[in-house]
């Protein structure tokens, strides 16, 4: 998808910085359409379905990396190594985070507990650790949607990660229904 962006923009005759940002914009919005799309169609049990999504994955962390390069190229006219240097390191923290939680604490924690989990303990602590990616990217410079989007990642390789879909529907739709409104 950056690719097909980035060759559509040149082809238009658009700046090449132009057309690298709207290539990562576009690969970086392919993954939200079809994860809509497979839950629409009812294909996200299928068996190519996590293969899709963990190329969506590293196609987005790859994106987001293009971003901070970009991000500080289009902020002065000179290319600032240490600057990207210092961004590049501090996303590889955050996934470095993110990694752990997503392989080590998070499933390990929610299996151990997993007999002491009401719907209302697994709702809040889902919350709280979107929360706190939330926070966590914010604080070292990173948007909110990239703290939320792997603190999703992190919650849908658990076991619960059905269960904690359905508690969080409603939720989800009171802010689709108040963001949406005119």
């Amino acid at each position: 998808m950056m690719v097909a962006g980035f060759t559509c923009c040149t082809l238009l005759g658009w700046p090449l910085l132009t057309s690298l940002f709207l290539g990562g914009m576009i690969a970086i919005s392919s993954t939200t359409i079809i994860a809509k799309t497979f839950d629409e169609l009812h294909l996200k049990d299928k068996g190519f379905a996590g293969l899709v999504f963990g190329v969506l994955v590293i196609q987005d962390i790859a994106a987001v990396f293009l971003m901070v390069v970009l991000s500080t190229l289009a902020v002065g006219t000179n290319i600032d190594g240490a600057a990207v240097s210092v961004k590049l390191g501090r996303m590889a923290l955050y996934l470095i985070v993110w990694f752990v939680l997503t392989v080590i604490f998070v499933p390990v924690a929610l299996q151990r507990i997993a007999s002491f989990l009401t719907d209302e303990i697994l709702l809040i602590a889902s919350l709280a650790l979107c929360l706190c990616m939330v926070a966590l990217a914010s604080a070292i410079g990173f948007s909110a949607a990239l703290g939320a989007f792997l603190a999703g990642s992190i919650l849908a390789g658990t076991v619960q990660a059905e269960r904690i879909a359905k508690l969080v529907k409603p939720i989800k739709d009171l802010f689709g229904a108040v963001f949406s409104s005119p």
